[in-house]
C-alpha cells in the first residue's frame, strides 16, 4: 500500500506543470462549486429526513384520538347577551314553599328589557303591583326542590314567561336575581 503510495507521487511529480493545468481544465465543476453542492444536498436530505419524522411521529400519536368530538356548549355561552336595560323596583318577595315543611323564599327579581324601549319600561312602572303578585305567586307553587340553584336558568325562563304574558306593549328580553334565597325554617 505504501509502495503505490509512493509511485502515485512520483508520477505526479514526473508530469510536467502544463499537464497537471489540463488536468484541472478538464474537471466540470470546480471544488470549491462541489462542496457548496454537498452542502446543500445534505441540508436537502436534512429537512426531508425531519419532515418525514414529524409525519410519521404525529401520525402515530394521533393514532389513540380518531374518535375526536367537542363538548357541547350550552345555549348560555353561545351568544353574548346584549346589554339590557333593567326594572329594579319590583320589591324583595318573601313567601314559603309548596313543600309539606315549607322552605322560607326570599328573593329579588330584575326584569331586563332593551335600551330604550321606553313602551315597556312605562308598562313595567304601570304593572309593578300585578308582577309582584305573579312573581310571589310563582315561588309559592315551587318545591324548594325546583328552586334549586341548577334550576335557576329555568326559572328565569318561566319567570320571563309570565311576565311577557302580561306585558301589551313589548316583551322583556331577561330576568336576573340579584338575591335568591331558599332556606328551612
Amino acid at each position: 500500500m505504501a509502495d503505490d503510495d509512493i509511485e502515485l507521487g512520483n508520477a505526479l511529480e514526473a508530469g510536467s506543470p502544463d499537464d497537471l493545468g489540463e488536468a484541472k481544465k478538464k474537471r466540470f465543476i470546480s471544488d470549491k462549486i462541489a462542496k457548496v453542492l454537498v452542502y446543500i444536498a445534505s441540508g436537502i436530505i436534512a429537512v426531508l429526513l425531519t419532515v418525514t419524522i414529524s409525519v410519521v411521529t404525529f401520525r402515530v400519536l394521533d393514532k389513540g384520538s380518531v374518535n375526536r368530538s367537542f363538548a357541547e356548549v350550552s345555549q348560555a355561552y353561545e351568544t353574548i347577551p346584549e346589554p339590557y336595560t333593567y326594572y329594579t323596583l319590583i320589591p324583595q318577595i318573601r313567601g314559603v314553599t309548596r313543600d309539606q315543611s315549607p322552605h322560607s323564599v326570599i328573593v329579588k327579581v330584575d326584569i331586563g328589557y332593551k335600551e330604550g324601549d321606553s313602551q315597556v319600561q312605562t308598562e313595567l312602572v304601570a304593572r309593578t303591583a300585578q308582577l309582584t303578585d305573579i312573581i310571589r305567586n310563582y315561588f309559592s307553587q315551587k318545591t324548594a326542590a325546583e328552586l334549586a340553584p341548577e334550576r335557576e336558568h329555568i326559572i328565569k325562563t318561566e319567570l320571563k314567561d309570565l311576565v311577557n304574558r302580561v306585558l301589551s306593549q313589548g316583551k322583556v328580553q331577561d330576568i336576573i336575581f340579584p338575591e335568591l334565597q331558599v332556606y328551612e325554617f
